[in-house]
């Protein structure tokens, strides 16, 4: 008890220290959570036709370092791909920090090709693609939050200072995640950044199973001698 008794007086001594100590192991355990839930979500997608024509390119180094987003157009020249988007994981706060799901800004243009298992009606689709602060969800995690088409979703950030308002846009079904995570624009998230022009890492689809380890050491070799390598 004596030492039990020391080690509360001396937490008390400095509160402002001691709220900042608890503070910086909070953000280091999220941080740790969310890179490893990113870990998960790209090694191990639930396997479907489509899944085994696509695959992901990161930063050589680690998960949380970033990739220029100039290497879009550079990866979609490449032979055998068919089709590249771009994705970066936001990890923000809806509402409490319990309530934890993945969240990505993704580059538009190509995502349903790239995610062809993705099963959204087209109407949606198109909402959410012209719409520069729309959201998709996948159905179970709109379930779970009781969402509809037309609802505000709020995100803090986390990662990132930029808070996101969203509006729900359309409700998917399958995909390689099972329909729990939520996609927004990158455009969108870019502004919030200031113009950084980074993305995580791109999802690529080839245009046969046999073309996928082929183009895996294709784009590593055109940016192996840059100042970004890839994996």
């Amino acid at each position: 008890m004596k030492f039990v008794w020391f080690i509360l007086r001396n937490v008390f001594r400095n509160r402002r220290r001691t709220v900042l100590t608890i503070t910086s192991i909070a953000v280091s355990l999220f941080l740790v959570t969310t890179l490893l839930t990113l870990l998960k979500e790209l090694e191990n997608p639930t396997q479907t036709p489509d899944s085994a024509l696509r695959l992901v390119t990161r930063h050589k180094v680690s998960l949380a370092n970033v990739l220029p987003i100039a290497y879009l157009k550079k990866i979609a020249r490449v032979e055998g791909v068919q089709a590249v988007t771009g994705s970066m994981w936001f990890g923000g706060v809806y509402k409490d920090p319990s309530y934890f799901f993945a969240q990505f800004a993704v580059d538009t243009d190509q995502f349903f090709e790239v995610n062809s298992d993705m099963k959204i009606p087209g109407d949606q689709k198109e909402a959410f693609v012209k719409d520069r602060t729309g959201a998709i969800a996948g159905n179970s995690l709109a379930q779970r939050f009781g969402w509809k088409i037309g609802d505000k979703i709020h995100l803090k950030g986390t990662l990132f200072q930029f808070d996101p308002e969203l509006t729900l846009r359309g409700i998917y079904e399958g995909g390689s995640d099972e329909g729990g995570s939520l996609f927004f624009h990158w455009e969108y998230f870019n502004e919030g950044v200031n113009n950084q022009g980074f993305t995580g890492t791109y999802s690529i689809k080839a245009r046969s199973a046999e073309e996928v380890p082929p183009i895996a050491e294709r784009v590593d070799a055109l940016f192996q001698n840059s100042s970004v390598p890839t994996k």
